[in-house]
């Protein structure tokens, strides 16, 4: 008797025993889990012409060195600059978000710059990282390199202002594909002029145009072979590499429009505009240039052209 008892004691407390180590596993899990920073930059007090370096204390709101990781927020619009000024990125850090612009007078530029090869590793966990210019910015430059774990959303909340990232992007994901999106509604533009490309991991980069006032111009020497999506807005093509070596061109209710170096020039793309929702929208924005290569089939609702 005292053996049944026993075992029928274990079994009745089973159910409350695995519900007691899920709960010490989650709460394990929570205290392990590293805590989400927003890391400020205050340029040490100069407000006018500043620079800095991020290993320098100082030049943080909180006066002390930060330790970055995936996830992070780094703000960079909490200063009302008088002049313009560098933030530069002197090791490798990883964020999640960047955000950017002169925050109140929208009278002078930030250029977040690197130094000694540093890089910055975007990587928002399960969500796309950010880039965001706000509404006040004088027009901002990101001219350090960027290496991509996931997707990357890029939004500019300047109607005037444009937002330029110089330091090229790749992918530094293993797998899958990391898509640059430029979105939101205002009209201050984004344009990638740096070198956009896969990388040597295992990730591909693609492009999203997707803002319908604010055009998005590719103007590196691209290598990426990711699908470039135009659905909605302008995307200007202003280089002969501007949108990759491989991968389809497909339209959605935008524009591809040509740059100016692009005049007497023929471009390639023709055979890559597939799989179109919409109808393929050319602007040659007064340039001579010739299209080469058939497209497909696949495309179903026609082709206008303007410029």
């Amino acid at each position: 008797m005292k053996s049944r008892c026993a075992i029928r004691l274990v079994r009745t407390g089973a159910p409350a025993a695995r519900r007691l180590a899920m709960a010490i596993a989650t709460l394990m899990a929570a205290q392990s889990a590293p805590a989400i920073i927003t890391h400020v930059w205050d340029a040490g007090g100069v407000l006018g012409g500043s620079s800095g370096l991020w290993s320098t204390g100082l030049n943080w709101a909180n006066n002390s060195p930060q330790i970055f990781g995936a996830g992070d927020t780094f703000d960079l619009s909490t200063l009302n600059i008088t002049g313009n000024s560098i933030s530069t990125v002197d090791s490798n850090v990883t964020l999640g978000i960047i955000q950017i612009g002169d925050s109140i007078t929208r009278s002078n530029s930030w250029t977040l710059d690197g130094t000694g090869g540093a890089l910055i590793t975007m990587d928002n966990g399960l969500a796309n990282a950010e880039i965001h210019q706000t509404g006040s910015s004088f027009g901002d430059t990101l001219a350090v390199p960027l290496a991509l774990m996931g997707g990357l959303d890029i939004t500019n909340a300047s109607a005037t202002k444009v937002l330029t990232l110089s330091g090229g992007i790749t992918s530094s994901a293993g797998s899958d594909i990391q898509t640059i999106s430029n979105l939101g509604s205002a009209a201050g533009g984004l344009i990638l002029s740096g070198p956009i490309g896969n990388g040597d991991t295992g990730g591909v980069i693609a492009i999203t145009q997707n803002n319908a006032n604010g055009s998005l111009t590719l103007a590196g020497a691209n290598t990426f072979t990711g699908t470039t999506n135009i659905t909605s807005g302008i995307l200007q093509a202003n280089s002969a590499g501007a949108l990759g070596v491989g991968g389809d061109i497909t339209f959605g209710g935008g524009t591809l429009q040509f740059g100016s170096t692009l005049n007497n020039a023929t471009a390639d793309w023709g055979a890559r505009i597939n799989n179109s929702s919409a109808a393929i929208r050319l602007d040659t924005n007064g340039q001579a240039v010739t299209l080469s290569g058939s497209i497909p089939a696949t495309n179903t609702a026609g082709l206008t052209k303007a410029g």
